[in-house]
């Protein structure tokens, strides 16, 4: 039993009926869509009043955003095609105050750390890996959700 499944068991032991158990996953999606939110948050925090170079700790944030993360997808990827993003129905609103809140922690950290080609650094990267994450991420989520999508149906047919 891997650490989702234990997760998952001894979540739904706490839980009533199936509308309990459907309401707190309800639940747990809304959180799990804001969480990031909150960190970047508190990462822009840190990245403004953390002095000189401490300021570079608030980067330490994207640890528990990317390790939970990783966790989900490789449970979710046994069990069902991971969701790809649909333009139209996405949540748009959130993707832009967290996209804000990257580049609030950014130039919060290039401010405080003096050293100019560092700024410059952190400008350049914040750019460049935005402009990816607009264009190539959205592609290769769907492409995933193809190959997902592809093996399960693999896996059904055997």
């Amino acid at each position: 039993m891997n650490i989702g499944d234990t997760i998952l068991a001894k979540t739904e032991k706490m839980l009533g009926d199936e509308y309990e158990t459907r309401t707190y996953h309800q639940a747990s999606t809304i959180a799990l869509a804001l969480l990031p939110t909150f960190a970047l948050i508190a990462g822009a925090m840190l990245a403004w009043v953390l002095p000189g170079t401490h300021a570079m700790w608030s980067l330490l944030i994207v640890i528990p955003l990317i390790g939970p993360n990783l966790i989900f997808t490789q449970w979710l990827k046994s069990r069902a095609a991971r969701p790809a993003p649909k333009l139209k129905d996405g949540l748009w609103g959130l993707a832009i105050v967290n996209l804000t809140l990257c580049f609030v922690m950014l130039f919060g950290i290039a401010y405080n750390v003096s050293d100019p080609s560092l700024a410059r650094g952190l400008y350049t990267g914040g750019i460049i890996g935005t402009v990816f994450a607009v264009i190539a991420v959205p592609a290769m989520l769907r492409k995933q959700r193809e190959r997902d999508e592809e093996r399960l149906n693999a896996e059904l047919e055997d």
